[in-house]
């Protein structure tokens, strides 16, 4: 099931979803013009947020942390200009992805890993 959600609804969305997936593991991917890349694989979520005031409002960003080795890793993806916030859940009504599309067409795609 795909949801595609109004503006007004993306801050408080967006909050619930970082506390539901909180820690698990995530994979981000990057779709636009040049193609396709992953930018991360099995790195826990630690926060997602959007900022609605600015010159790249709105603008979400993507904190996943690692801290399982002897360094921690923060990775940190910003989306610019977000035209549109889809989540996509199975048909149990778990959540297993977040699209976020940008003003020019790039999608980044947040996929939760189990």
């Amino acid at each position: 099931m795909n949801t595609n959600m109004g503006h007004e609804d993306w801050a408080s969305y967006l909050a619930d979803f970082s506390t539901r997936n909180k820690g698990r593991l995530a994979r981000v991917e990057l779709f636009d013009s040049s193609g396709a890349q992953e930018e991360a694989n099995h790195v826990p979520l630690d926060n997602i947020s959007i900022e609605m005031k600015g010159e790249e409002a709105p603008r979400v960003t993507i904190l996943l942390t690692d801290d399982a080795g002897s360094d921690v890793r923060h990775l940190t993806y910003t989306v610019a200009h977000v035209r549109r916030v889809m989540p996509s859940a199975g048909a149990s009504g778990h959540e297993h992805a977040l699209e976020i599309e940008d003003r020019a067409g790039a999608l980044t795609i947040l996929r939760m890993q189990s």
